[in-house]
């Protein structure tokens, strides 16, 4: 039996750092700016700063305890050492090559304050269980196309181990899963669904010929899975870990 995570949830270390209290938070990426604003708002005590390679957030937050900068992670997170209490990795399996994995967590080390938190979360892009022939295809398509690019989709089951490997201590870890679709009562699905089919829709030049379809055939294709996640309750795993840097 799978249980599914209906409700959203900001973040996975919450019952150890009070956010009340003065902390200071590092997201990575941003997330756009929305979670550091909607942080920076609830609590103003606390100092949150996002940085990302192109300038997607706000140009004046107007909050005195938000702050952005453009910057590339890849080639360093442009902060001193033990600046951060907290720092968040998020949903970058996808886009940063697995071999750049390790360095990241070694900057997170190092920006990270003694017995400042880390925390990884990574949503597994493959639904499950596997559907059809359909399904299989496309997965193992998306699957070519990520090794291509050296990124490995299924790193999001590693976290703890990259944890461990940098340095970090006292690590917890675990999964949630989410479902795919509009069945049941959830709106997380419906939401998850609908970003699956936009996601492959963003890439339908490389995705349509690799499937031999025309781009009219290719959405045709997508309806057709998301259709079958609803009938047969699919569903995705988030992965998440978090743990300490020593004192």
């Amino acid at each position: 039996v799978v249980q599914v995570r209906t409700s959203d949830i900001n973040y996975y270390v919450s019952e150890s750092v009070e956010f009340e209290e003065r902390f200071s938070i590092l997201p990575i990426p941003p997330l756009i700016g929305s979670w550091v604003m909607d942080m920076g708002k609830s609590y103003r005590n606390s100092e949150f700063h996002g940085i990302d390679v192109v300038p997607v957030f706000p140009a004046d937050p107007k909050l005195p305890n938000v702050i952005f900068q453009q910057g590339n992670i890849i080639d360093g997170i442009p902060y001193r050492d033990g600046t951060f209490d907290y720092v968040i990795l998020r949903r970058l399996c996808l886009s940063l090559k697995a071999e750049r994995w390790p360095a990241l967590l070694d900057e997170m080390f190092r920006v990270a304050g003694k017995g400042g938190y880390v925390e990884l979360v990574e949503i597994n892009p493959f639904y499950c269980p596997i559907l059809s022939d359909l399904s299989t295809f496309l997965i193992a398509t998306v699957n070519e196309i990520c090794a291509s690019r050296g990124t490995d989709p299924n790193i999001s089951t590693n976290l703890k181990v990259f944890l461990r490997e940098a340095g970090f201590v006292n690590i917890q870890h675990g999964f949630v899963s989410i479902p795919v679709g509009n069945w049941g009562d959830n709106k997380i699905g419906g939401m998850m669904g609908r970003n699956y089919r936009e996601a492959l829709a963003a890439v339908s030049p490389f995705m349509a010929p690799q499937l031999g379809k025309t781009p009219k055939q290719y959405d045709e294709y997508l309806d057709t899975c998301l259709a079958e996640c609803n009938e047969f309750q699919a569903y995705s795993n988030a992965y998440w870990a978090y743990a300490q840097r020593p004192m």
